[in-house]
């Protein structure tokens, strides 16, 4: 199991863990303590803890899963994952559909593009035609998702030129290119960034 130690809402630690029968955690052997726990003695506890003297270990001063002393919550992360899929697939409900359409076409361009490990390439466009068809019905049956995903696609083109303004500035391979070149690199790359965003506004925006 891995836990995240948050406080206020900030997470202050993530790492893999065992559960003892007593709700406790361990890693690697060693118990978590809560430093923030009433009443701890911190020297004692990190002496018990140097000489592997953990049975001495007040459990008040150890960590569980859960809420702990001084607003210390742990925090079992696939729980959490589990939950905010369940809710993202309540609030989209194309959304599991949508995912196995995505990975036929994947598996169908993977086999066209590796043809050796797949004698049957014919196959594979038809599989390929197959998810692209449910696709297609597939943003019919589900516009508010679908408009989302085009949004998405926007954001992810426009980032791609952010970066590569940014690139602009810092990489010259030959050396070719003066200041005011970069420049006009940059904000060319910037221009079409904010035209991609502009994108995703609108279909958002109608959607």
């Amino acid at each position: 199991m891995t836990v995240s130690l948050r406080r206020n809402g900030q997470e202050k630690l993530r790492l893999p863990v065992d559960v003892k029968t007593d709700g406790t955690l361990w890693a690697k052997g060693i118990p978590l303590i809560n430093s923030t726990a009433s009443g701890i003695d911190m020297d004692k506890a990190k002496a018990l803890v140097s000489t592997k003297k953990y049975s001495e270990i007040p459990i008040e001063w150890l960590i569980k899963l859960g809420d702990n002393a001084g607003g210390l919550v742990a925090v079992d992360t696939a729980i959490e994952q589990k939950a905010a899929q369940a809710a993202y697939e309540k609030e989209n409900p194309g959304a599991k559909e949508y995912a196995k359409i995505m990975n036929r076409i994947y598996i169908a361009k993977k086999h066209i593009h590796n043809f050796d490990d797949y004698a049957d390439t014919g196959a594979a466009y038809n599989d390929l035609a197959k998810a692209e068809s449910e696709l297609a019905a597939w943003k019919i049956a589900y516009p508010k998702e679908a408009a989302e995903k085009e949004a998405e696609d926007f954001i992810e083109k426009a980032e791609k030129e952010e970066s590569q303004a940014v690139g602009a500035m810092i990489y010259d391979c030959d050396g070719s290119l003066g200041y005011e070149d970069q420049v006009e690199r940059r904000d060319a790359f910037l221009a079409k960034a904010k035209g991609f965003r502009a994108m995703a506004d609108e279909v958002r925006r109608i959607s």
